[in-house]
């Protein structure tokens, strides 16, 4: 049975980490950092981040060829010419030249997603000393389907899994919420207004946090693996209800690492398959149970009671990520009445060391 440590002991094990001033200071357990200095967040390089210094919506004009954009979701995709008009709090107008290409891949489908993802390409020269700088070839995470009335619901759901995320640990994407206009240049299709929101990229993520990106990695061994960082992933997968992931077999995962160590820490992303969100496409996975919540703490080669510390660690921000959902006024009351039945339900087992044990999966070989 897994044991946690008594409160008082576990308070002498927590540090406060100073931030930049765009991040909420967050609480870490201090043996996260033994021998790993290199997960402390930097701030050198907040000035390239600046499209996430706030919480505010971006007010957002795209000018597309709509069909040809939206269509164009096959392997040999390209990139389409568009304009973007980003109006500021001060309702001033800057205008960029981008390159949208779609993206994805079960969300490219046509039949899950008739908006998909998209990729926005701005120009680097145009970009600078703006709040877009550093930010050429960002990750727009879009409403999906245009005709279904639940689907910006879902966009914030998987949002709202990012923020809970930041909440744990500062090794995470941020996101930045927008507006947008999609403006069809050959007037084919009506214009539309949606939510969307932006994706930290994985380049602004490395350097923000003073490491190196992989990319292209086809298989990862669990001994690579910064184990006290990898918890905390593990749990917080269990926590929104997520099985679309894997580490070994990288998906969903940004790897990264620092110079001077050979192992890697895993950054989640991606969560629209997850219990917490929950869209009606998710029925057209069969890599995914619609009707039961089967997500189960990973370990590899770790004991539960190992986890302990991480366990009531996430658990204790019980009170402030609840908070977070229901301080979400975008979010409609049916789903967001969803959203924190999903994480209530997952803060008890939490908390209840015995219920843990069927929820626990531990792998472990050579």
């Amino acid at each position: 049975m897994m044991k946690l440590h008594p409160s008082s002991t576990l308070k002498k094990r927590l540090t406060k980490i100073p931030n930049c001033k765009e991040m909420q200071t967050v609480i870490i357990p201090k043996y996260l950092f033994a021998g790993f200095f290199f997960l402390m967040v930097s701030c050198l390089h907040a000035q390239n981040n600046s499209m996430f210094v706030n919480e505010s919506v971006l007010e957002i004009d795209i000018y597309i060829d709509m069909q040809g954009l939206t269509e164009d979701i096959g392997e040999e995709r390209e990139y389409h010419n568009g304009l973007l008009v980003y109006t500021d709090a001060a309702d001033k107008k800057y205008k960029f030249d981008i390159k949208l290409r779609t993206r994805g891949n079960f969300r490219r489908k046509p039949d899950v997603c008739p908006f998909p993802p998209i990729k926005v390409n701005f120009e680097k020269d145009q970009i600078e000393n703006s709040i877009f700088e550093g930010a050429d070839k960002i990750k727009l995470v879009t409403h999906c389907n245009s005709n279904d009335r639940n689907a910006e619901d879902y966009l914030f759901s998987e949002y709202l899994a990012y923020k809970i995320f930041n909440q744990i640990n500062n090794i995470s994407h941020r996101v930045r919420l927008a507006r947008i206009r999609y403006h069809d240049i050959l007037e084919v299709y009506p214009d539309i207004t949606r939510y969307a929101f932006f994706v930290e990229k994985d380049e602004q993520l490395a350097e923000r946090t003073e490491m190196h990106c992989l990319d292209d990695i086809e298989k990862l061994s669990y001994k690579q693996l910064n184990m006290d960082y990898y918890q905390l992933f593990s749990v917080f997968q269990f926590l929104i209800g997520n099985t679309d992931w894997s580490v070994l077999l990288p998906k969903n995962i940004t790897v990264l690492n620092k110079e001077d160590t050979s192992q890697v820490i895993v950054v989640p992303y991606d969560f629209d398959l997850s219990y917490l969100v929950k869209p009606s496409y998710i029925t057209k996975n069969p890599g995914i149970n619609p009707e039961r919540n089967m997500a189960k703490i990973k370990s590899y080669c770790q004991s539960l009671d190992e986890f302990s510390s991480v366990i009531q660690f996430i658990a204790e921000k019980r009170n402030s990520i609840l908070k977070l959902v229901q301080d979400f006024d975008l979010l409609d009351r049916r789903q967001k009445r969803h959203v924190l039945e999903v994480l209530k339900a997952q803060f008890d087992k939490l908390e209840d060391p015995e219920s843990l044990d069927g929820y626990f999966e531990e792998i472990c070989y050579d």
